[in-house]
């Protein structure tokens, strides 16, 4: 799959874009420490982060349907590297509300750039979408993996203000990297479209948002859930990260393994199958009386999850007009940011009152009842668009004969 042509100037892109992301939950909580002395302070520019990025996602995903891709990924990862540095260097100096609009920005004008990556992908692989999304859903896996303890490591080695100026690097890095993307375009001549026109295109959408949102409930009640839980096994609640990593572990290698082939059935309901078994997995993990069957139960959420958000975004791709996917993908990330929010405030009073089984099965229940609702409104519907992934810009000659009708003289080839 990375033999591609651009495939590979991609994928170190999409690192770049994705381990600032992955560290800033803990990472803040670091500057936040650093700077004022309180780990409080730090969950506040965690959430204004959070909440930026949720904003700003779907109105910034546009612009990467409207404009050159190297211009605007150089443009919003410069301009993030840029205020996380000022962060660093203001910490201690200026008071929190500095710091946290600081946050809150950098959050927000780098918000669209997931799914203008993943736009990009799809058209840098044309015919190959299921690969495509296999291997973004693995790679963003592996950041997700990693960027906890690269977090935990720079700041108990180099002090606390470290986590953040290495996301600035990795913002910094993936702007230089941006210039070595190919200009990928969409297929057909382009129009402008009206805010009317692009609500009533990305209607089908909603559904999906809503499943991406019950993943991330599930889930994100288990991640919360899961220091308390392990006491409740006989493992210590320390284990927690090692048990986290074996999730990721476990959807990096199922990532991989469902872009690798065709799978049987509609992408919409190969995605609420894995999002109802996840919602089981996560609730049995709740109920599991052994130690060994809770490993496994997790083992397996983390299987399910990255299958699921490939079938997703390909149900996505493969059901809207192309000049809706930025946007659209944009859309789903903030759907991802909603689950894990509500977890977040769901699952702690639970914990405190009722314990962090009841946190777990809470959360995967609520997540099973929108999978059921969403999936049964989704699959009512027939797709009205029948997507056409291959972008002239890379298709070559023979899809010029095949399409335009050339006969044997195919134009100009590739970008």
């Amino acid at each position: 799959m990375l033999r591609r042509p651009g495939l590979r100037p991609w994928l170190a892109l999409f690192l770049c874009q994705r381990f600032p992301v992955a560290m800033a939950p803990l990472g803040l909580v670091y500057l936040g420490r650093g700077a004022e002395g309180s780990l409080a302070n730090g969950a506040v520019l965690v959430g204004t982060h959070a909440l930026a990025e949720a904003l700003t996602a779907a109105p910034l995903g546009r612009r990467f349907d409207r404009r050159p891709v190297r211009r605007e990924f150089a443009l919003v990862l410069g301009a993030e590297a840029v205020l996380f540095g000022l962060a660093v260097a203001l910490a201690g100096r200026v008071p929190l509300v500095v710091l946290a609009a600081l946050a809150a920005s950098a959050g927000a004008v780098a918000a669209g750039a997931i799914g203008g990556l993943r736009t990009m992908v799809l058209r840098l692989a044309p015919g190959e979408a299921r690969a495509a999304l296999g291997l973004e859903s693995a790679a963003g896996t592996s950041a997700w993996m990693v960027a906890p303890v690269l977090v935990a490591g720079l700041g108990g080695w180099l002090g606390p203000l470290a986590p953040t100026a290495v996301m600035a690097g990795f913002a910094a890095l993936g702007a230089v990297l941006a210039f070595a993307q190919r200009e990928v375009r969409p297929v057909g001549v382009q129009r402008v479209v009206s805010g009317r026109e692009m609500a009533r295109d990305l209607a089908p959408l909603f559904p999906a948002c809503a499943q991406t949102a019950a993943s991330n409930l599930a889930v994100g009640g288990l991640t919360v859930s899961l220091f308390g839980l392990l006491p409740l096994l006989g493992v210590s609640g320390d284990a927690s990260g090692v048990w986290l990593t074996v999730m990721a572990g476990a959807g990096i290698a199922a990532g991989l393994g469902y872009g690798a082939r065709a799978w049987p059935g509609r992408a919409a309901v190969q995605s609420a199958v894995l999002l109802g078994a996840l919602g089981l997995c996560v609730a049995g993990t709740g109920l599991a009386t052994h130690q060994a069957m809770a490993l496994v139960l997790v083992g397996g959420a983390g299987a399910l999850q990255a299958p699921f958000g490939a079938a997703r975004a390909l149900a996505v791709q493969g059901s809207l007009p192309e000049h809706t996917w930025s946007v659209a993908f944009s859309l789903l990330y903030v759907g991802a940011g909603v689950g894990y929010g509500i977890a977040g405030l769901l699952a702690a009073p639970l914990i405190e009152r009722s314990g962090p089984r009841a946190a777990i099965v809470v959360c995967a229940a609520l997540a099973l009842v929108v999978t059921g609702v969403s999936a049964a409104v989704e699959l009512r519907r027939r797709p009205a668009v029948t997507p056409r992934p291959v972008s002239p810009a890379l298709a070559g000659p023979r899809w010029r004969r095949r399409v335009t009708g050339t006969g044997s003289r195919p134009g100009p080839g590739p970008d």
